[in-house]
């Protein structure tokens, strides 16, 4: 191995520790945005709940009328009743950016597996796309018996029809 190559290599897995700190910085966000989309989630259903007393808006207007609700719950509760489990279930902006954060991650950890797969010598690489290959291969007559109405014998992996 030439020492441009040896360079590259260590490279190499210099950026595949910097993308795993990177991923285990965005588990850090991601579990903190998981427990505020949590926590603003049941304070939702805590509310829905909470107006789950009247069952229709004219209950609503008669404890507004006999001055049981303010004019504000009453406000709040003509929303909802609008509304009704959307608002609960609806995205919020930590949701959309959990989503994000979670396919970055998945992204990065792609890559470093790339990285790790173009590090190994070349025939590791050509015995592990042949061993995937094979696998595929299985995977697909499976799926083509299991249209026909074959069996998959779990004992030897055979195809039973």
């Amino acid at each position: 191995m030439t020492d441009k190559e040896k360079q590259e290599r260590r490279s190499l897995r210099v950026e595949i520790k910097a993308r795993k700190l990177i991923i285990k910085k965005l588990e850090t966000a991601i579990n903190a945005l998981q427990k505020t989309a949590d926590r603003q989630k049941a304070e939702r259903q805590a509310e829905r709940e909470k107006l789950l007393v009247f069952k229709n808006y004219n209950d609503a207007q008669d404890a507004y009328g006999w001055g049981i609700i303010t004019e504000e719950e009453f406000d709040r509760i003509t929303a909802f009743l609008e509304s009704s489990q959307e608002a609960v279930d609806e995205l919020t902006a930590e949701d959309i950016a959990i989503k994000v954060l979670l396919n970055w991650q998945q992204h990065m950890s792609a890559e470093i597996a790339n990285i790790e797969f173009e590090m190994l010598p070349k025939e590791e690489q050509s015995r592990i796309l042949d061993k995937n290959l094979e696998i595929l291969k299985r995977r697909e007559e499976r799926r083509k018996a299991r249209e026909v109405g074959a069996l998959v014998d779990v004992s030897s992996g055979e195809l039973v029809y």
